[in-house]
């Protein structure tokens, strides 16, 4: 598998794996397998009433995709990253995967500050959404009577369900993370195509066209970055599109567009608190004594986490 590391703004990075090749079926456990199948069918079964004329089951889906768009760009990424199976967990512990690629643009992240915001993804997503899968298990019960109502089908049981699903996935993409980096196996990767890409994103922002030119306006980016005390972003619509066309990603693609279209209504919108984003986001951490107890939470997850974590390896 193959990481992204993505800048969208300059207090907020998205995360998106990219599977180069299959894993074999020996990688995963019966659960894992069974997991992967219901995905699939539930997959096939979402665009068969896609692609109905009318009817409930085309009305399900529309309004469907407007709550899946309500969706954290955050959460889709950490469940890009493959859940950690009890056998995933052997081969990283005993050193047979290695050298994860993490691809992210030289010019606007450091190799340090790559591993720092990594870190926070794998603390915070194991926190969020151990306490959120949690939740959403908890009003199972109580959407079970909807199924009672005569012809509709039981929509609250099933977006609960998908909800725990989807939490469960980010909660331990999350974990999978959180065991790469404490053995070793990120290797942070600068791309000179993602350079390019931003690069001409600049261009087309501040109309400058040699290299020169734009070397001088990253380098002054760079620096409004680290200084600015709002958040600003740093892609715009459509660079998305053209980062997933160039790496054949149209997944990454719709995501990096999800996470703009956000950022920005977010900013304009005066959401963001800057002062959270200073401390908690991919502002350059010089507390070097916060960063150790950051690291030393990493590796000590919540109670919740840890029953989460138990019940999973029950199933593996």
């Amino acid at each position: 598998m193959r990481i992204f590391l993505l800048p969208i703004s300059a207090r907020h990075s998205l995360i998106y794996c990219q599977h180069i090749s299959k894993p074999s079926s020996s990688h995963y456990s019966l659960f894992d397998r069974f997991v992967e199948r219901v995905e699939a069918q539930a997959r096939q079964t979402w665009v068969a009433w896609e692609k109905k004329p009318g009817g409930w089951k085309k009305k399900s889906t529309t309004i469907g995709n407007q709550l899946l768009k309500r969706i954290p760009y955050q959460e889709w990424g950490l469940k890009s990253i493959p859940p950690l199976s009890k056998k995933l967990r052997t081969n990283v512990v005993d050193g047979k995967v290695t050298d994860v690629e993490v691809l992210f643009p030289a010019r606007f992240m450091t190799e340090e500050k790559v591993k720092e915001t990594l870190e926070r993804f794998a603390l915070q997503g194991q926190l969020k959404h151990s306490d959120r899968m949690f939740w959403s298990y908890a009003g199972l019960p109580f959407a079970v009577p909807f199924a009672l109502v005569p012809i509709i089908p039981n929509f609250p049981l099933f977006y609960l369900a998908f909800r725990a699903w989807s939490h469960w996935r980010a909660y331990n993409g999350s974990r999978h993370l959180e065991l790469l980096l404490k053995k070793d196996a990120i290797i942070p990767s600068p791309s000179a195509d993602l350079d390019k890409i931003y690069g001409a994103d600049l261009i087309h922002q501040d109309g400058s066209s040699s290299g020169a030119d734009q070397r001088l306006r990253t380098g002054r980016w760079k620096l409004k970055i680290e200084t600015e005390t709002k958040d600003i972003m740093i892609l715009h619509p459509g660079m998305g599109e053209l980062i997933g066309e160039h790496f054949r990603i149209p997944e990454m693609a719709s995501l990096i567009e999800r996470a703009i279209e956000r950022l920005e209504k977010d900013i304009r919108g005066g959401k963001v608190d800057t002062t959270k984003l200073a401390s908690h986001e991919d502002r350059p951490n010089t507390n070097h004594s916060s960063h150790a107890k950051s690291a030393c939470s990493l590796s000590s997850p919540g109670k919740t986490t840890r029953r989460f974590s138990v019940i999973y390896d029950m199933w593996n």
